[in-house]
């Protein structure tokens, strides 16, 4: 076992081999980890936290947790949830929001009281809440149908390399404490259940070589509604590099959707990342290319790990 917290040599050394992130989190000592990408902590097996603050001030706590038998069905059950409330211009959410004027609103009536699970008064307050923050306007409608595109890429294998990374309002003392829920769920226990998590996102590891993947970021949909905890996506990905840059990883690929293009070539630097045919040929067999890890307009980047991983050492 290696003790990472015995001296700063043996983390220069575990740099220089290539680990499996599995092994790394079995490994890390309880405790602070101080490296200059910034804290890690491991809180229970297979599971590493860290704390940091959103570009809004809020401070944000951030898992990543291994994928086993163990919560993989509850992760995708999330993930399924989540898709029910954002699902095109069906989902409950965006539905709730289309008709949040006061002039186009429905009348409460059981039908609505079986797909919310409010009262009459939560739903008057719910639906108020929506059209005061212009969530029926159709560029905050499209905002809302985004937050699918990730939610559809977010698919999770039981490998032993697959991990989940996410923000969420409380520390991460161990694996998400999911409680036990049906397939259906209401727009209100939606929001009570996973009123924690604000972003998510799955992260593989690229066996032998010096890579991992991430892919499928999404944000909440109720944390989309509430709103704050801006800039959550960069330090997420940063939070990742923080932990697989002492497993000896050195870059991370992402096939980048339209939205986190422009925030990828808004913050990193020119010789931070190679981007699509930029790419090494060496590297070219990691970027991931099947149906649920590149859409159309989907493109990839090979990011240095380092430079990544600022973005969660920023203001933490």
């Amino acid at each position: 076992m290696l003790y990472l917290n015995e001296s700063r040599l043996l983390v220069i050394l575990a740099l220089l081999i290539v680990i499996p992130l599995s092994a790394f989190a079995s490994s890390l000592e309880h405790g602070d980890v101080d490296f200059p990408c910034g804290s890690v902590t491991q809180v229970a097996n297979g599971v590493c936290a860290g704390k940091g603050t959103a570009t809004s001030r809020e401070t944000v706590y951030f898992g990543m947790e291994l994928v086993d038998q163990s919560n993989i069905d509850q992760w995708r059950r999330y993930r399924d949830h989540a898709n029910y409330m954002v699902r095109d211009s069906r989902g409950v959410m965006v539905v709730s929001a289309t008709l949040s004027e006061p002039e186009r609103r429905h009348a409460y009536d059981e039908s609505i009281k079986e797909v919310t699970g409010f009262s009459e008064a939560e739903y008057t307050a719910y639906m108020k809440d929506l059209y005061e923050k212009g969530l029926y306007k159709k560029e905050k409608l499209n905002a809302i149908n985004g937050v699918r595109t990730g939610i559809v890429a977010f698919n999770l294998t039981e490998d032993g390399k697959t991990y989940v990374v996410y923000a969420s309002k409380k520390p991460v003392t161990g694996k998400f404490p999911f409680p036990i829920t049906n397939s259906f769920i209401t727009l209100k226990d939606f929001d009570i259940i996973y009123d924690d998590i604000l972003m998510s996102v799955g992260s593989e590891d690229i066996p032998k070589t010096l890579v991992y993947h991430n892919r499928g970021i999404f944000r909440n949909p109720k944390s989309f509604i509430d709103g704050g905890y801006k800039g959550l996506s960069l330090k997420l990905h940063g939070f990742s590099a923080a932990v697989a840059i002492l497993s000896g990883k050195q870059y991370m690929v992402v096939n980048a959707a339209p939205a986190m293009q422009e925030v990828l070539n808004k913050h990193l630097k020119p010789k931070d990342a190679f981007i699509d045919k930029q790419i090494p040929a060496e590297y070219q067999e990691c970027i991931p290319s099947g149906a649920f890890e590149k859409g159309i307009l989907d493109v990839p980047y090979l990011i240095k790990i380092d430079a990544l991983a600022r973005f969660y050492t920023e203001n933490n």
